[in-house]
């Protein structure tokens, strides 16, 4: 016998979100039972950047319980439904991890950055003013950075491993 599906949660903003754990989901523990720390997830709208890493095709998996929070949060808590078994705390800001191919260098150079090194070099060259006069914000770098470069969200692990890869040019 399956566990049954949770119902699709609806949120303040009116978006809905499907927040499923059980033995056939991507979640830990992968039981019926839980308590949950990860979970699988989809979402009716654009999901937001720090889910990237934990993008599957059509869902999230393996989804961070405290990313939950924050994701149900911005949108405005939850007006209907109820969460798997977990008990979500509050959110506290991760690190969060980038990689792009430099399109300058035919993308035979990969950058792999933290948010913090990003937030350097924010502070060291403070980007010029956007066309309308205002000052671009820190998440307005990064964004620009990542959409000019094709870059995405990377989990923790991909970036470690990125990062000790040795290189050798071929003769």
């Amino acid at each position: 016998m399956f566990k049954p599906q949770n119902p699709r949660l609806k949120l303040g903003n009116g978006h809905t979100i499907s927040v499923q754990a059980s033995r056939t989901h991507h979640c830990e523990p992968r039981n019926d039972y839980g308590p949950y720390s990860e979970v699988e997830i989809s979402f009716n709208g654009k999901a937001p950047r720090y889910l990237t890493p934990y993008q599957n095709d059509t869902v999230h998996s393996y989804v961070p319980v405290q990313l939950i929070t924050r994701l149900i949060e911005e949108n405005g808590g939850i007006v209907e439904g109820e969460l798997p078994d977990f008990n979500p705390q509050p959110y506290t800001e991760e690190e969060e991890y980038f990689v792009w191919a430099d399109p300058a260098n035919l993308g035979f150079t990969i950058t792999v950055v933290t948010k913090s090194e990003l937030a350097e070099m924010f502070d060291l060259h403070k980007p010029k003013l956007k066309a309308d006069g205002t000052p671009f914000t820190f998440q307005e770098y990064v964004d620009d950075i990542l959409i000019v470069n094709y870059g995405t969200s990377i989990t923790e692990y991909e970036y470690d491993k990125l990062k000790s890869l040795v290189f050798t040019r071929i003769k």
